[in-house]
């Protein structure tokens, strides 16, 4: 039989001891936790001490601290002065409001947290003069992209031995003009053509009737090998990145795979050198190039997407609802990216989305399209706020806050 050892003083405490401090440090996680969420319900505090003299570095420390996303309108300038103020998620508009007391530039809150950053009334950007000089600029040139009453109709067959056929007017008749460096908004409610028609312009669907010239070249005219091309010259983001990308391909693969198609760069070693050139443009880092689409974010894999248009040089891109899939934490952070590409490569956009308040901002004319066709066009902001058509007026109406 085997002897009965008597512990040793200590011996029973030891594990004892080890569990009280386990459960202490239990009990200090679950106090954390919520205390963290008593303030992300009911709004938290945030100190920023701003060291820096640019603005943009500050509303950088809001978004790191708390869940405000901010579109930039306009390159901001520096401070007079040092600002040492704190953020209060309950009371926002009164913390912003103390921070840009300090500028000459304002803000709106466009929906949730994404707030647009603007010049304001004494900003020397957004002068009616240079407003003018910008338009000016735009509109004393040749249009890049002409659209002549295009239409794309889909026949619906009412039965099998029917000869009579039903079309769906996806887009019917329409005609516009897209000038080199602007950004043409196209709003409207889902389902009334705003995806056909920019996939009618690239020919990704055959339109049935209407001219596409685009430079000077009747691109209805075109054979498959002239047609591709010319499509160096245009590309589109799509919706959905996530259905963007092969997922049997590398993020380097997806990109330099244009590159081999156009025969751009003599070989592998210049093609990737170019490749790791527009990851780092849309803010992503060289590792990523071995990596697959899965393994990115929604918000990634869009910047990946934007990399693949730009990487043929384009002249002119087509943005179909490149922001509506991602959710408001990374929106403004795409269309601030889409922004400075247009600034810096001089990039000619349609810009297509179902939000009015996000068009308004980012272009230089709206159209506003019902039904395959297109009810009003003009000035941003004499659509937005006098709207001639009563279909404008329920859609500005539907936007929360209106």
């Amino acid at each position: 039989m085997k002897k009965t050892v008597p512990l040793k003083r200590g011996q029973l405490c030891l594990p004892l001891f080890k569990f009280l401090v386990v459960m202490k440090l239990a009990i200090v996680l679950i106090l954390v936790s919520a205390v963290q969420l008593y303030a992300g319900v009911y709004g938290q505090k945030i100190t920023v001490q701003a060291q820096q003299t640019e603005i943009k570095k500050i509303l950088t420390k809001i978004e790191k601290t708390t869940d405000v996303r901010f579109l930039y309108n306009y390159d901001l300038a520096p401070l007079n002065k040092k600002i040492d103020f704190t953020v209060n998620n309950i009371d926002l508009p009164a913390a912003l409001n103390q921070l840009f007391a300090s500028t000459s530039l304002q803000y709106r809150i466009l929906n949730d947290n994404l707030v647009v950053v603007m010049a304001g009334d004494n900003a020397a950007a957004y002068q009616p003069a240079e407003i003018q000089e910008r338009k000016d600029k735009l509109y004393n040139q040749q249009p890049l992209l002409k659209i002549n009453r295009l239409s794309t109709w889909f026949p619906v067959n009412s039965g099998f031995f029917s000869r009579s056929k039903v079309f769906v007017k996806a887009v019917n008749e329409v005609s516009f003009d897209v000038y080199p460096g602007e950004t043409l908004g196209l709003a409207g409610e889902s389902g009334c053509g705003k995806t056909t028609l920019g996939r009618s312009i690239l020919r990704l669907i055959e339109p049935t009737s209407g001219s596409i010239e685009f430079g000077g070249t009747n691109l209805r005219g075109l054979g498959k090998k002239d047609l591709r091309d010319i499509r160096k010259d245009i590309q589109i983001i799509f919706q959905d990145p996530y259905s963007s990308l092969n997922p049997r391909l590398t993020v380097g693969d997806s990109l330099m795979e244009p590159l081999q198609v156009h025969q751009f760069y003599a070989n592998h070693t210049r093609r990737k050198k170019k490749v790791l050139e527009l990851l780092e443009r849309v803010n992503l880092l060289p590792e990523h190039f071995n990596r697959y689409p899965h393994e990115f974010s929604g918000g990634q894999r869009q910047r990946i997407v934007i990399a693949r248009a730009l990487a043929l040089q384009p002249k002119f891109i087509i943005c179909d609802e490149s922001v509506s899939a991602l959710d408001v934490s990374v929106q403004a952070q795409v269309l601030n990216l889409i922004r400075e590409l247009q600034q810096e490569l001089n990039l000619t956009y349609i810009f297509i989305s179902h939000d009015l308040a996000v068009i308004k901002h980012i272009s230089d004319r709206m159209m506003i399209m019902n039904k395959g066709e297109i009810v009003e066009m003009g000035d941003p902001d004499e659509i937005y706020y006098h709207p001639k058509e009563e279909y404008t007026k329920k859609l500005i109406a539907s936007i929360p806050g209106n």
